[in-house]
């Protein structure tokens, strides 16, 4: 059986900072969002985190890849 590839179609977005943990939401600071509603360089809640890798800060929610800016 082969690994599932949760990230099919979503969009890849940097942030900066160190996310928060909110229940099972993020707070984050993007800098490349591409919708109209997310102010970029400002803090802004994340749909639930499916999955945080700590070491590189790689964060995946349904929708959206986040991976820190170096």
């Amino acid at each position: 059986m082969h690994p599932v590839n949760t990230h099919i179609g979503k969009k890849f977005v940097h942030y900066v900072g160190t996310p928060t943990f909110v229940g099972d939401a993020a707070l984050l600071q993007p800098i490349d969002h591409p919708s109209p509603y997310v102010t970029n360089g400002g803090w802004v809640t994340t749909s639930p985190v499916v999955k945080y890798d700590e070491l590189s800060g790689r964060l995946e929610t349904a929708n959206t890849i986040y991976v820190k800016e170096q």
